[in-house]
């Protein structure tokens, strides 16, 4: 009985990862998540260094996926507001597309504390379409 236990739990990993596959395998490594405003993309991105920090240059990484699948054409484009304050960031930020629904986005900088909106605009097709995400630096 102890074998038969040993050799089930030897195939549990397996098992495991095999489910993660399946369940996951389209899902980003990447810290944060989320869907566009119509629910059409999901975003996920990173920032360096986490967290944000205040009146400091940082970077992100960003993947774009359509229905698990990551964006083979369109653009990007990354930018933040502090929308009670009726300002944008102070700093153009430069994105760079890395591959196939990867963008590196340099040079962002939120040059105050308090609550941003990061916004992510995909166009593809003519169109717009927003994801956005409430953030507090501190």
């Amino acid at each position: 009985m102890i074998r038969e236990q040993n050799t089930m739990n030897m195939h549990l990993p397996a098992i495991a990862i095999s489910l993660a596959l399946v369940l996951g395998g389209c899902s980003s490594t990447l810290d944060h998540q989320l869907q566009s405003n119509d629910r059409a993309y999901e975003v996920s991105w990173s920032s360096d260094p986490a967290p944000i920090p205040v009146n400091e240059f940082f970077t992100m990484d960003v993947e774009v996926r359509r229905d698990g699948t990551l964006l083979a054409s369109g653009d990007l484009v990354v930018d933040a507001a502090m929308p009670h304050h009726n300002h944008g960031m102070n700093h153009i930020p430069h994105i760079e597309r890395t591959g196939t629904g990867r963008w590196h986005v340099q040079d962002m900088l939120f040059h105050m504390p308090g609550d941003w909106e990061l916004y992510f605009d995909i166009k593809q097709d003519g169109v717009v379409h927003r994801a956005q995400e409430s953030i507090e630096v501190d």
